[in-house]
């Protein structure tokens, strides 16, 4: 019987896996673990494209029909 969960948290945790092979950008990728909920980000290097970003309020989700997409 285990008295806990974390001797076997380590040996069972997931390993990170490597960056996709069509991802183009691979030296401009940070590591954002401390920050964000995920190892890797990357953001453009393009200042104007990043000041047009900071000065969006809205995010706009289309629908989306799942109907043709899957066996019914």
């Amino acid at each position: 019987m285990l008295s806990s969960c974390g001797s076997t948290n380590r040996p069972l945790k997931a390993k990170p896996a490597k960056l996709s092979a069509f991802f183009g950008y691979s030296d401009l990728v940070t590591d954002s673990r401390k920050k964000l909920p995920f190892h890797k980000i990357w953001m453009t290097p393009d200042h104007e494209l990043k000041a047009l970003a900071v000065m969006k309020t809205r995010l706009f989700i289309a629908f989306v029909n799942l109907q043709y997409s899957r066996p019914a």
